[in-house]
């Protein structure tokens, strides 16, 4: 992931961040206890968030959710996907 994001930079890319969609998380705790992302974590009510500056945006996490809860912020530039071999 390391390395993607060094190309990103090297591109001019943003990363894409995600972001926890509270009204749709079921506090499943898949994200958290399942693939344990370190940008995700517990808010106290039984639900998640995403810490933005800890986020590397690989996209696990929305693949994971099984109530499609998170999602990214803003649109995410398919080059991103081609740097992580995803295209």
């Amino acid at each position: 992931m390391l390395v993607a994001l060094d190309k990103a930079r090297f591109m001019g890319l943003r990363r894409p961040s995600y972001t926890v969609d509270q009204d749709k998380c079921r506090g499943c705790m898949v994200c958290y206890k399942a693939f344990n992302c370190p940008a995700i974590t517990p808010n106290g009510d039984g639900r998640v968030v995403i810490k933005r500056v800890l986020c590397t945006g690989c996209g696990v996490c929305e693949k994971i959710c099984p109530f499609n809860a998170i999602k990214p912020i803003g649109h995410v530039d398919e080059r991103w996907w081609s740097i992580l071999g995803l295209t």
